[in-house]
């Protein structure tokens, strides 16, 4: 919760110190959790891995583009640290209601498609139109 907080508080055009030293602090402490999770659960190898937890991969995603994000500093990676937004997402698999809402949603989306197609030509329309 506090690295959301953080998070909606950084203003990139006007960058805080402070602000940047906590989101340098929340992802060494990420780092440290995936390393204790890989270190107790193993990688890969074993049934309920590390790798093996669609969760945990996005945490490891995440951890790494935001090391990467760090490294590269000095150049444009406004899209790299842009990776952290995902990281409120972190906190989803704790709480077991919010996971299968969330898995719900992903499943839902593919047989939204024609809703979307049919909002795309009301949109095409409507612009047509002028309205």
């Amino acid at each position: 919760m506090a690295n959301s907080i953080v998070l909606a508080m950084e203003d990139p055009y006007n960058p805080n110190k402070l602000i940047q030293n906590l989101d340098y602090l929340f992802l060494a402490i990420f780092t440290l959790e995936m390393f204790l999770k890989v270190i107790a659960m193993g990688l890969f190898m074993r049934p309920y891995s590390y790798l093996r937890d669609s969760w945990n991969i996005l945490d490891c995603v995440v951890i790494i583009l935001g090391w990467m994000g760090l490294g590269l500093a000095g150049s444009n990676v406004n899209a790299i640290r842009a990776i952290r937004i995902l990281r409120p997402l972190r906190g989803l698999h704790s709480m077991p209601g919010m996971a299968g809402l969330v898995k719900t949603l992903l499943n839902s989306l593919p047989q939204m498609v024609n809703i979307m197609i049919l909002f795309v030509a009301f949109l095409v329309v409507a612009a047509t139109v002028g309205v």
